[in-house]
């Protein structure tokens, strides 16, 4: 083989090296080009992942804290309602005075422990009934009780309070739940005949 024929032997070789390793260094790059597309859609999965939870997350947090503040509203207006019709439930005892009203202290007096008072304190009108159930005692009048009866014995050391104000203030516990629920009962009925 004459040195023409080696050298082309030895560029044809090499020619092949080159290709082959040309080749090699195509496929190491189109699979670096795979992972790095692999890697991109791998964080772009997790960023994905990463904001829809931060969106859950402060979407969780906003819908909390409006429904804080929406039990605070309605604990405030229920608080509000409940003050108001205590107020107007307290205008109208006025209105149990009535023609039985007499029958009614009777009944009120008779509740209370029977005691020596030394001091029983009633509505002005009812001095005079109240003198006749409990001759012993001393009678006072008290235009803020407007009916029903306060004793007190032992120095004031014993006291009971039988008014119609005591009794409406014991009750209005059990009476308010009723009350709120009617009244949001109403105003949902209103709500739904003025849509129609």
């Amino acid at each position: 083989m004459g040195c023409r024929e080696l050298i082309e032997s030895l560029r044809k070789g090499g020619d092949e090296k080159i290709r082959l390793l040309w080749k090699e260094a195509e496929s190491e790059a189109d699979a670096v080009r795979a992972d790095a597309v692999r890697q991109a859609a791998e964080i772009r999965g997790n960023h994905t992942k990463i904001l829809a939870e931060a969106a859950d997350e402060a979407r969780r947090s906003v819908l909390s804290e409006a429904e804080r503040e929406a039990r605070a509203l309605r604990l405030q207006a229920e608080r509000t309602l409940s003050e108001r019709l205590l107020s107007l439930a307290r205008s109208q005892l006025k209105e149990l005075r009535n023609a039985h009203y007499r029958n009614v202290f009777t009944m009120l007096a008779a509740e209370i422990p029977r005691l020596q008072w030394e001091t029983i304190r009633v509505h002005p009108q009812d001095a005079e009934t109240a003198r006749r159930l409990f001759p012993e005692s001393l009678i006072e009048s008290d235009t803020a009780i407007r009916g029903g009866l306060e004793a007190e014995s032992n120095g004031g050391k014993i006291r009971v309070i039988n008014t119609f104000e005591k009794r409406l203030e014991r009750a209005w516990e059990g009476i308010i739940p009723l009350l709120i629920r009617d009244v949001y009962r109403e105003s949902m009925i209103h709500e739904h005949s003025s849509k129609h």
